[in-house]
Protein backbone atom coordinates (compact mmCIF):
# COMPACT_ATOMS: atom_id res chain seq x y z
CA UNK A 1 0.00 0.00 0.00
CA UNK A 2 1.15 3.86 -0.43
CA UNK A 3 0.42 6.69 1.15
CA UNK A 4 1.62 9.59 3.30
CA UNK A 5 3.26 7.88 6.90
CA UNK A 6 0.47 9.16 9.55
CA UNK A 7 1.85 11.37 12.04
CA UNK A 8 1.42 10.88 15.79
CA UNK A 9 0.16 13.96 18.13
CA UNK A 10 3.38 15.35 20.31
CA UNK A 11 2.80 14.06 23.47
CA UNK A 12 3.13 16.45 26.43
CA UNK A 13 5.54 13.29 28.13
CA UNK A 14 7.10 12.90 25.30
CA UNK A 15 10.23 13.91 26.88
CA UNK A 16 9.74 11.22 29.60
CA UNK A 17 11.82 8.05 29.56
CA UNK A 18 9.36 5.24 28.14
CA UNK A 19 8.09 2.63 30.08
CA UNK A 20 8.84 -1.00 30.00
CA UNK A 21 6.74 -2.90 27.68
CA UNK A 22 5.43 -4.81 30.78
CA UNK A 23 3.72 -2.01 32.23
CA UNK A 24 2.02 -1.12 29.22
CA UNK A 25 -1.11 -3.09 30.46
CA UNK A 26 -1.51 -1.10 33.12
CA UNK A 27 -3.29 1.76 30.41
CA UNK A 28 -5.85 -1.04 28.92
CA UNK A 29 -8.32 -0.38 31.19
CA UNK A 30 -8.38 3.54 30.18
CA UNK A 31 -8.94 2.54 26.68
CA UNK A 32 -10.41 -0.71 26.82
CA UNK A 33 -12.94 -0.29 23.35
CA UNK A 34 -10.28 1.71 21.24
CA UNK A 35 -8.11 -1.20 21.89
CA UNK A 36 -10.34 -4.21 21.04
CA UNK A 37 -11.06 -2.39 17.97
CA UNK A 38 -7.83 -1.80 16.80
CA UNK A 39 -6.67 -5.87 17.73
CA UNK A 40 -9.79 -6.98 15.53
CA UNK A 41 -8.54 -5.16 12.27
CA UNK A 42 -5.40 -6.05 12.78
CA UNK A 43 -6.34 -9.75 12.58
CA UNK A 44 -8.93 -8.72 9.91
CA UNK A 45 -5.62 -7.24 7.37
CA UNK A 46 -3.61 -10.21 8.46
CA UNK A 47 -6.61 -12.86 6.98
CA UNK A 48 -7.00 -11.00 4.24
CA UNK A 49 -3.69 -10.67 3.17
CA UNK A 50 -3.36 -14.98 4.14
CA UNK A 51 -6.61 -15.16 1.85
CA UNK A 52 -4.50 -12.40 -1.09
CA UNK A 53 -1.69 -14.90 -1.41
CA UNK A 54 -3.27 -18.13 -1.25
CA UNK A 55 -5.85 -16.86 -4.20
CA UNK A 56 -2.30 -16.15 -5.95
CA UNK A 57 -0.47 -19.58 -5.29
CA UNK A 58 -4.03 -20.92 -6.90
CA UNK A 59 -3.95 -19.29 -9.96
CA UNK A 60 -0.46 -20.00 -10.85
CA UNK A 61 -0.88 -23.59 -10.19
CA UNK A 62 -3.71 -23.61 -12.22
CA UNK A 63 -2.45 -22.16 -15.26
CA UNK A 64 -0.83 -24.27 -17.59
CA UNK A 65 3.09 -24.25 -18.08
CA UNK A 66 2.98 -25.16 -21.78
CA UNK A 67 -0.15 -25.58 -24.17
CA UNK A 68 -0.57 -29.22 -22.70
CA UNK A 69 -2.54 -28.86 -19.82
CA UNK A 70 -1.67 -30.92 -16.58
CA UNK A 71 -4.35 -33.45 -16.78
CA UNK A 72 -5.69 -36.11 -13.95
CA UNK A 73 -3.49 -39.17 -14.25
CA UNK A 74 -4.82 -42.53 -12.91
CA UNK A 75 -2.87 -45.58 -12.86
CA UNK A 76 -4.61 -49.06 -13.36
CA UNK A 77 -2.30 -51.87 -12.39
CA UNK A 78 -4.38 -55.20 -13.53
CA UNK A 79 -8.16 -56.14 -12.85
CA UNK A 80 -7.97 -56.44 -9.20
CA UNK A 81 -10.98 -55.25 -7.40
CA UNK A 82 -12.78 -53.95 -10.60
CA UNK A 83 -15.06 -55.42 -13.11
CA UNK A 84 -13.31 -57.53 -16.08
CA UNK A 85 -11.22 -60.67 -16.84
CA UNK A 86 -8.25 -61.95 -18.10
CA UNK A 87 -8.18 -62.72 -21.63
CA UNK A 88 -5.68 -65.91 -23.52
CA UNK A 89 -3.21 -65.00 -26.00
CA UNK A 90 -4.76 -63.79 -29.28
CA UNK A 91 -8.07 -63.57 -27.49
CA UNK A 92 -8.63 -59.57 -27.23
CA UNK A 93 -8.35 -59.96 -31.45
CA UNK A 94 -12.06 -61.57 -31.31
CA UNK A 95 -13.55 -58.88 -28.76
CA UNK A 96 -15.47 -56.05 -30.02
CA UNK A 97 -17.03 -53.55 -27.49
CA UNK A 98 -20.66 -53.23 -26.69
CA UNK A 99 -21.15 -50.20 -24.93
CA UNK A 100 -19.49 -50.29 -21.45
CA UNK A 101 -21.20 -53.29 -20.09
CA UNK A 102 -21.28 -55.99 -22.71
CA UNK A 103 -19.03 -57.55 -25.62
CA UNK A 104 -18.67 -59.39 -28.65
CA UNK A 105 -17.02 -62.18 -29.23
CA UNK A 106 -16.27 -63.36 -32.76
CA UNK A 107 -15.88 -66.82 -33.33
CA UNK A 108 -15.70 -69.46 -36.39
CA UNK A 109 -19.09 -69.79 -36.96
CA UNK A 110 -20.64 -68.16 -34.06
CA UNK A 111 -20.84 -64.64 -32.18
CA UNK A 112 -21.18 -64.91 -28.11
CA UNK A 113 -22.26 -61.66 -26.81
CA UNK A 114 -20.53 -61.32 -23.08
CA UNK A 115 -20.94 -59.24 -20.06
CA UNK A 116 -18.39 -58.14 -18.35
CA UNK A 117 -17.66 -60.57 -16.21
CA UNK A 118 -16.79 -62.80 -18.95
CA UNK A 119 -20.01 -64.10 -19.14
CA UNK A 120 -22.13 -65.54 -21.93
CA UNK A 121 -25.21 -63.42 -22.30
CA UNK A 122 -26.43 -64.95 -25.58
CA UNK A 123 -24.62 -66.46 -29.14
CA UNK A 124 -26.13 -67.04 -32.84
CA UNK A 125 -24.50 -68.49 -35.44
CA UNK A 126 -22.23 -66.41 -37.63
CA UNK A 127 -19.64 -66.44 -39.71
CA UNK A 128 -17.72 -63.28 -39.79
CA UNK A 129 -14.08 -63.09 -41.03
CA UNK A 130 -13.97 -59.61 -41.37
CA UNK A 131 -15.91 -58.06 -38.46
CA UNK A 132 -16.99 -54.35 -37.69
CA UNK A 133 -19.23 -52.70 -35.74
CA UNK A 134 -21.26 -49.38 -35.44
CA UNK A 135 -22.93 -48.43 -32.23
CA UNK A 136 -26.22 -46.17 -31.39
CA UNK A 137 -28.42 -46.05 -28.74
CA UNK A 138 -27.36 -49.07 -27.00
CA UNK A 139 -27.96 -51.36 -30.17
CA UNK A 140 -24.80 -52.84 -32.35
CA UNK A 141 -24.54 -53.34 -35.73
CA UNK A 142 -22.34 -55.76 -36.72
CA UNK A 143 -21.26 -56.60 -40.77
CA UNK A 144 -18.58 -58.82 -42.44
CA UNK A 145 -16.47 -56.13 -44.47
CA UNK A 146 -16.03 -57.89 -47.81
CA UNK A 147 -18.35 -60.79 -46.79
CA UNK A 148 -22.51 -60.88 -47.18
CA UNK A 149 -24.03 -61.01 -43.65
CA UNK A 150 -25.01 -58.06 -41.82
CA UNK A 151 -27.37 -57.89 -38.58
CA UNK A 152 -28.52 -55.33 -35.94
CA UNK A 153 -27.90 -56.66 -31.68
CA UNK A 154 -29.24 -55.47 -28.52
CA UNK A 155 -28.69 -56.38 -25.08
CA UNK A 156 -31.27 -59.50 -25.37
CA UNK A 157 -30.76 -60.60 -29.01
CA UNK A 158 -30.58 -60.23 -32.69
CA UNK A 159 -33.11 -57.60 -33.75
CA UNK A 160 -32.44 -58.25 -37.16
CA UNK A 161 -30.00 -60.45 -39.80
CA UNK A 162 -29.39 -60.20 -43.10
CA UNK A 163 -27.38 -61.36 -46.29
CA UNK A 164 -26.47 -58.64 -49.18
CA UNK A 165 -26.67 -59.82 -52.51
CA UNK A 166 -23.03 -58.04 -52.72
CA UNK A 167 -20.06 -57.71 -50.90
CA UNK A 168 -19.94 -54.91 -47.78
CA UNK A 169 -17.33 -52.74 -48.56
CA UNK A 170 -18.62 -49.97 -45.71
CA UNK A 171 -21.09 -48.51 -44.00
CA UNK A 172 -22.32 -45.56 -41.85
CA UNK A 173 -25.29 -44.97 -39.73
CA UNK A 174 -27.15 -42.21 -38.83
CA UNK A 175 -28.16 -40.42 -35.32
CA UNK A 176 -32.16 -41.93 -35.55
CA UNK A 177 -30.36 -45.26 -36.27
CA UNK A 178 -30.66 -45.35 -39.99
CA UNK A 179 -27.82 -47.61 -41.89
CA UNK A 180 -26.29 -47.15 -45.18
CA UNK A 181 -23.71 -50.04 -46.86
CA UNK A 182 -21.44 -49.71 -49.58
CA UNK A 183 -21.62 -52.87 -51.78
CA UNK A 184 -19.68 -53.89 -54.90
CA UNK A 185 -22.24 -55.11 -57.30
CA UNK A 186 -20.53 -56.59 -60.55
CA UNK A 187 -20.06 -54.64 -63.65
CA UNK A 188 -20.54 -51.18 -61.40
CA UNK A 189 -18.98 -48.83 -59.91
CA UNK A 190 -20.29 -49.54 -56.28
CA UNK A 191 -23.83 -49.21 -55.25
CA UNK A 192 -25.18 -47.51 -51.66
CA UNK A 193 -27.87 -49.34 -50.38
CA UNK A 194 -29.93 -47.36 -47.20
CA UNK A 195 -31.79 -49.19 -44.61
CA UNK A 196 -34.65 -47.94 -42.05
CA UNK A 197 -33.28 -48.72 -38.17
CA UNK A 198 -35.33 -51.89 -38.67
CA UNK A 199 -33.48 -53.52 -41.29
CA UNK A 200 -35.72 -52.61 -43.97
CA UNK A 201 -34.60 -51.21 -47.52
CA UNK A 202 -35.69 -47.54 -48.40
CA UNK A 203 -33.40 -47.16 -51.57
CA UNK A 204 -31.10 -48.30 -53.40
CA UNK A 205 -28.53 -46.54 -55.82
CA UNK A 206 -25.96 -48.13 -58.41
CA UNK A 207 -22.75 -45.51 -59.60
CA UNK A 208 -22.27 -46.59 -63.46
CA UNK A 209 -20.11 -45.11 -65.45
CA UNK A 210 -20.55 -41.12 -66.20
CA UNK A 211 -17.86 -38.50 -65.99
CA UNK A 212 -20.38 -37.36 -63.06
CA UNK A 213 -20.21 -40.73 -60.99
CA UNK A 214 -17.21 -42.67 -60.09
CA UNK A 215 -16.00 -45.75 -57.57
CA UNK A 216 -18.18 -45.02 -53.93
CA UNK A 217 -15.29 -44.93 -51.24
CA UNK A 218 -17.48 -43.51 -48.23
CA UNK A 219 -20.38 -42.20 -47.36
CA UNK A 220 -22.30 -40.25 -44.63
CA UNK A 221 -25.61 -39.22 -43.40
CA UNK A 222 -26.12 -34.89 -42.50
CA UNK A 223 -27.06 -34.48 -38.94
CA UNK A 224 -30.63 -33.61 -39.18
CA UNK A 225 -31.20 -37.07 -40.76
CA UNK A 226 -32.62 -35.09 -44.09
CA UNK A 227 -30.09 -36.42 -46.54
CA UNK A 228 -27.21 -38.46 -47.35
CA UNK A 229 -23.75 -37.53 -48.94
CA UNK A 230 -21.39 -39.73 -51.05
CA UNK A 231 -18.43 -39.69 -52.18
CA UNK A 232 -16.85 -40.93 -55.15
CA UNK A 233 -13.72 -41.50 -56.80
CA UNK A 234 -13.64 -41.04 -60.69
CA UNK A 235 -10.90 -41.91 -62.85
CA UNK A 236 -12.36 -41.68 -66.66
CA UNK A 237 -10.15 -38.16 -67.02
CA UNK A 238 -6.56 -37.65 -67.16
CA UNK A 239 -6.40 -37.15 -63.28
CA UNK A 240 -8.38 -38.88 -60.36
CA UNK A 241 -10.85 -36.47 -59.55
CA UNK A 242 -13.66 -36.51 -56.38
CA UNK A 243 -16.93 -36.62 -56.89
CA UNK A 244 -19.78 -35.46 -53.90
CA UNK A 245 -23.29 -36.61 -54.59
CA UNK A 246 -26.45 -36.15 -52.13
CA UNK A 247 -29.74 -38.17 -51.84
CA UNK A 248 -32.62 -37.36 -50.12
CA UNK A 249 -34.47 -38.70 -46.92
CA UNK A 250 -37.29 -36.83 -47.12
CA UNK A 251 -40.40 -39.43 -47.39
CA UNK A 252 -41.84 -37.38 -50.47
CA UNK A 253 -38.33 -37.29 -52.27
CA UNK A 254 -36.96 -40.53 -51.05
CA UNK A 255 -33.35 -41.66 -52.76
CA UNK A 256 -33.82 -38.70 -54.96
CA UNK A 257 -30.67 -37.27 -56.22
CA UNK A 258 -30.53 -33.75 -55.24
CA UNK A 259 -27.21 -32.61 -56.62
CA UNK A 260 -23.46 -33.47 -57.54
CA UNK A 261 -20.47 -31.66 -56.84
CA UNK A 262 -17.22 -32.05 -58.80
CA UNK A 263 -14.70 -30.13 -56.64
CA UNK A 264 -11.59 -28.41 -58.23
CA UNK A 265 -8.67 -31.00 -56.02
CA UNK A 266 -7.02 -34.02 -58.04
CA UNK A 267 -7.53 -36.06 -55.15
CA UNK A 268 -10.29 -38.69 -54.12
CA UNK A 269 -12.00 -37.48 -50.64
CA UNK A 270 -12.32 -40.55 -48.48
CA UNK A 271 -13.07 -38.87 -44.94
CA UNK A 272 -16.63 -37.64 -44.61
CA UNK A 273 -18.41 -36.13 -41.45
CA UNK A 274 -20.56 -33.41 -40.31
CA UNK A 275 -19.78 -31.52 -37.47
CA UNK A 276 -22.62 -29.19 -37.31
CA UNK A 277 -26.27 -28.81 -39.45
CA UNK A 278 -25.17 -27.80 -42.60
CA UNK A 279 -21.46 -28.33 -43.04
CA UNK A 280 -20.25 -31.18 -44.25
CA UNK A 281 -16.17 -31.55 -44.02
CA UNK A 282 -13.90 -33.68 -46.26
CA UNK A 283 -10.41 -34.74 -46.30
CA UNK A 284 -8.18 -36.38 -49.30
CA UNK A 285 -5.60 -36.78 -46.00
CA UNK A 286 -3.67 -33.68 -45.80
CA UNK A 287 -6.06 -30.82 -45.87
CA UNK A 288 -9.25 -30.56 -44.41
CA UNK A 289 -12.31 -28.58 -46.84
CA UNK A 290 -15.87 -27.42 -45.57
CA UNK A 291 -18.55 -27.96 -47.88
CA UNK A 292 -21.23 -24.91 -47.12
CA UNK A 293 -25.01 -25.97 -48.60
CA UNK A 294 -25.98 -22.92 -48.68
CA UNK A 295 -23.58 -21.44 -51.07
CA UNK A 296 -22.54 -24.76 -52.30
CA UNK A 297 -19.04 -24.00 -51.72
CA UNK A 298 -16.10 -25.75 -50.90
CA UNK A 299 -13.00 -24.26 -49.12
CA UNK A 300 -9.80 -25.39 -48.09
CA UNK A 301 -9.91 -25.39 -43.49
CA UNK A 302 -6.58 -26.60 -42.67
CA UNK A 303 -3.82 -28.29 -43.94
CA UNK A 304 -1.16 -31.55 -42.71
CA UNK A 305 1.21 -33.56 -43.22
CA UNK A 306 -0.82 -36.75 -42.93
CA UNK A 307 -4.72 -36.83 -41.63
CA UNK A 308 -5.23 -40.30 -40.17
CA UNK A 309 -8.70 -39.93 -38.76
CA UNK A 310 -11.77 -37.41 -38.62
CA UNK A 311 -14.38 -37.50 -35.96
CA UNK A 312 -17.51 -35.12 -35.21
CA UNK A 313 -17.72 -33.99 -32.14
CA UNK A 314 -18.73 -31.31 -29.93
CA UNK A 315 -19.90 -29.00 -32.77
CA UNK A 316 -16.64 -29.49 -34.38
CA UNK A 317 -14.13 -32.40 -35.32
CA UNK A 318 -11.41 -34.75 -33.30
CA UNK A 319 -8.49 -35.07 -35.84
CA UNK A 320 -5.69 -37.26 -35.69
CA UNK A 321 -2.80 -35.93 -37.53
CA UNK A 322 0.42 -35.28 -38.04
CA UNK A 323 1.46 -31.17 -38.82
CA UNK A 324 5.50 -30.50 -40.66
CA UNK A 325 6.60 -28.75 -36.91
CA UNK A 326 5.56 -32.43 -35.41
CA UNK A 327 7.96 -35.08 -35.03
CA UNK A 328 4.31 -37.03 -33.53
CA UNK A 329 0.70 -38.15 -34.49
CA UNK A 330 -1.62 -35.45 -32.30
CA UNK A 331 -4.85 -34.80 -31.37
CA UNK A 332 -6.69 -31.45 -32.37
CA UNK A 333 -9.99 -30.22 -31.84
CA UNK A 334 -11.38 -28.34 -34.99
CA UNK A 335 -13.70 -25.89 -35.41
CA UNK A 336 -13.06 -24.01 -38.26
CA UNK A 337 -11.20 -21.02 -36.59
CA UNK A 338 -7.71 -20.32 -37.42
CA UNK A 339 -5.80 -20.55 -34.29
CA UNK A 340 -7.46 -24.52 -33.57
CA UNK A 341 -4.01 -25.88 -34.36
CA UNK A 342 -2.30 -24.31 -31.48
CA UNK A 343 -3.36 -26.44 -29.18
CA UNK A 344 -2.95 -30.44 -29.30
CA UNK A 345 -2.23 -33.41 -27.48
CA UNK A 346 0.68 -35.49 -28.68
CA UNK A 347 0.28 -39.11 -29.15
CA UNK A 348 2.16 -42.24 -30.15
CA UNK A 349 2.31 -43.88 -32.99
CA UNK A 350 0.20 -46.76 -31.40
CA UNK A 351 -3.26 -44.50 -31.08
CA UNK A 352 -6.48 -46.24 -32.27
CA UNK A 353 -9.80 -44.07 -33.91
CA UNK A 354 -11.58 -41.79 -31.25
CA UNK A 355 -14.79 -42.40 -30.64
CA UNK A 356 -16.91 -39.90 -29.52
CA UNK A 357 -20.87 -38.92 -28.15
CA UNK A 358 -21.87 -35.78 -27.40
CA UNK A 359 -19.96 -35.15 -24.21
CA UNK A 360 -16.94 -37.30 -24.02
CA UNK A 361 -14.34 -37.99 -26.60
CA UNK A 362 -11.99 -41.20 -26.18
CA UNK A 363 -8.92 -42.05 -27.76
CA UNK A 364 -6.29 -44.96 -26.95
CA UNK A 365 -3.12 -44.50 -27.50
CA UNK A 366 -0.81 -46.89 -25.94
CA UNK A 367 -1.38 -48.61 -22.97
CA UNK A 368 -2.93 -45.02 -22.44
CA UNK A 369 -6.38 -43.68 -22.91
CA UNK A 370 -7.56 -40.31 -23.10
CA UNK A 371 -11.06 -39.07 -21.86
CA UNK A 372 -11.55 -35.44 -23.14
CA UNK A 373 -14.71 -34.02 -21.37
CA UNK A 374 -17.02 -31.61 -23.16
CA UNK A 375 -14.53 -30.59 -25.71
CA UNK A 376 -11.78 -29.29 -23.44
CA UNK A 377 -8.04 -30.09 -23.25
CA UNK A 378 -7.98 -29.32 -19.97
CA UNK A 379 -10.99 -31.06 -18.34
CA UNK A 380 -8.94 -34.46 -20.35
CA UNK A 381 -8.21 -37.40 -17.82
CA UNK A 382 -5.48 -39.61 -18.47
CA UNK A 383 -6.00 -43.24 -17.75
CA UNK A 384 -2.19 -45.41 -17.43
CA UNK A 385 -2.93 -49.22 -17.97
CA UNK A 386 -0.42 -51.72 -17.11
CA UNK A 387 -0.85 -53.44 -20.94
CA UNK A 388 -1.62 -52.12 -24.31
CA UNK A 389 -5.04 -50.81 -25.28
CA UNK A 390 -6.45 -52.87 -28.43
CA UNK A 391 -10.19 -51.23 -28.48
CA UNK A 392 -12.18 -49.27 -25.99
CA UNK A 393 -16.14 -48.84 -25.47
CA UNK A 394 -17.41 -45.81 -24.37
CA UNK A 395 -21.27 -44.73 -22.79
CA UNK A 396 -22.50 -41.39 -22.50
CA UNK A 397 -21.58 -40.76 -18.71
CA UNK A 398 -17.77 -40.94 -19.79
CA UNK A 399 -17.19 -44.62 -18.43
CA UNK A 400 -15.32 -46.77 -20.34
CA UNK A 401 -14.40 -50.62 -21.22
CA UNK A 402 -10.63 -51.40 -22.39
CA UNK A 403 -9.95 -53.97 -23.82
CA UNK A 404 -6.56 -54.85 -23.72
CA UNK A 405 -3.85 -57.07 -24.94
CA UNK A 406 -4.28 -59.69 -21.55
CA UNK A 407 -7.42 -58.32 -20.02
CA UNK A 408 -10.98 -56.52 -20.14
CA UNK A 409 -11.42 -53.87 -17.65
CA UNK A 410 -14.50 -51.38 -16.78
CA UNK A 411 -13.63 -48.13 -15.60
CA UNK A 412 -15.99 -46.09 -14.18
CA UNK A 413 -15.24 -42.32 -14.74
Amino acid sequence: MSGSPIKKKKSKKSTEKMQPPRQIPRRKKKLPQNFENKRIFNSLIKTSLMLIVLAALTLIIAIPHDRYYDYQERDVQGIEDRLGFALESGEANRLLPFGTNFLLRIGTDKVSVLNVAGGIEYSFKAQIANPRVLYNNNKAFLYDQFGHYYCLLDVNGVVFERQSESPIEGAAQSSTGKLALILSPLKTRGSLLVLSSEGEEMFEWISKRSLESGYIINTAFDTEDRFIDVSLMNTDGAEVRPVIKRFSLSPDSLGEELRTVQPNINHPLPLLCYPRPGRLWLSDGCSIYEYDMETEQITVLYNFSVIRSMVAYNGGVAVIAMTPASNSQQLFLLHGGVNDCDIAIDLSDQVITPISNEEYLAVGDGNQIILVNRGEFRMSKVITLDDAVVRIGMDRSGNLLGITSSYVIRLDN
